[in-house]
């Protein structure tokens, strides 16, 4: 889980990324979505966009969507809306009880900086690419990333 709010803030709203990605330059909190219809909670992009800079450090933020289909992306109780909207219109707490932090957020002009999205169909396509272009040295490095391609393969076109 992770504090909204920055490390050791008071109050936290906690989010929890389906995955964290830590690299040499990049930080990125992964969120992906269903293959067939799903919705973001109404809130669900607005607590989890603003975690993704404060735990960077010198490292580059990412919020990545995983998308079963492009944006507008829907979110519950209000249709298919842009990321930006979806991040941006509950970016103050607009009803008694809300989770969205209470600012500051990384300012929206760097939103398309911060944040990306992919199709589960795009991914797919982009795996198998490096698949066919990969080469190990290792025979056991080759059968694991075998393996890994194929589960991730299998499960993807499974669901779609």
């Amino acid at each position: 889980m992770l504090n909204a709010q920055g490390v050791g803030k008071a109050a936290p709203v906690l989010v929890q990324p389906d995955a964290l990605l830590h690299g040499q330059s990049r930080r990125v909190s992964l969120e992906a979505k269903r293959l067939r219809a799903s919705s973001f909670q109404v809130e669900q992009l607005t607590r989890e966009y603003p975690t993704v800079t404060p735990l960077a450090g010198a490292r580059i933020p990412l919020l990545l969507l995983i998308l079963g289909a492009p944006p507008p992306a829907r979110v519950a109780s209000h249709g298919r809306i842009t990321m930006t909207d979806a991040i941006d219109q509950h970016s103050t707490p607009s009803t008694p009880g809300s989770r969205a932090p209470v600012g500051p957020y990384p300012p929206p002009r760097r939103l398309e900086r911060s944040a990306a999205w992919i199709t589960w169909t795009e991914f797919a396509d982009v795996l198998h690419v490096q698949h066919q272009a990969a080469a190990f040295a290792d025979a056991s490095v080759a059968a694991t990333e075998t393996r890994m391609f194929n589960a991730v393969s299998q499960a993807t076109h499974w669901h779609q």
